[in-house]
């Protein structure tokens, strides 16, 4: 029983988005697949994991089971990006970054979360290798890297997510800049609408 959607995580923040995105789709039974890039996982990640892993997902080592994780990734009709944050310059762990090596050069449809790995969220620059996503999903606000440089074409289509953030926490940031969140299923929202909010 292979599935259709793989989850490539890091133990960091964003590999714990991603464990919480395939903890949704477990629950909704659509099944999935998750590599984990790292052997140590953070606390935040473990949450998730411990939960997917009583459920019985599937969870392959990449450093430990390469090629099953591989082949994982190969059958797959879509992948989830939640190897690298947005801050794409920092020392990487070697295994992310074949994860986002191999990733880059290979035809899959990604979808990212915040930026696709290895892409800059504040400067749109690209540190290579680059993970050119599908789509992007944001949560919150947009990153700056979706209007410059290298963000507009490695970005792919880009949606906000809401986390239920109260208005006023916007306001502290920019008075009305909460997205319309509530006219949109699901709660997400396409970045061209909030550009011409």
């Amino acid at each position: 029983h292979t599935s259709r959607i793989t989850v490539v995580a890091s133990n960091d923040r964003k590999g714990a988005y991603g464990l919480a995105a395939a903890h949704h789709m477990l629950n909704h039974r659509i099944y999935v697949n998750i590599v984990l890039a790292e052997e140590e996982i953070s606390s935040e990640a473990r949450y998730y994991l411990d939960i997917i892993g009583q459920i019985g997902a599937p969870i392959i080592s990449y450093q430990e089971q390469q090629n099953q994780a591989l082949q994982a990734i190969n059958g797959s009709q879509l992948i989830i990006d939640a190897l690298l944050g947005p801050n794409a310059a920092k020392e990487r762990n070697p295994f992310v970054n074949e994860c986002i090596a191999y990733l880059a050069q290979h035809d899959h449809k990604i979808i990212s979360f915040d930026v696709p790995s290895g892409l800059d969220g504040t400067t749109g620059i690209s540190f290579p290798p680059t993970i050119k996503a599908f789509a992007t999903l944001s949560l919150a606000l947009p990153t700056q890297a979706f209007l410059s440089k290298e963000g507009p074409l490695l970005s792919g289509q880009i949606f906000l997510g809401d986390i239920g953030l109260p208005k006023f926490l916007y306001d502290k940031l920019s008075l009305g800049s909460r997205p319309k969140f509530d006219m949109y299923e699901n709660a997400i929202m396409p970045f061209q609408d909030y550009q011409q909010d």
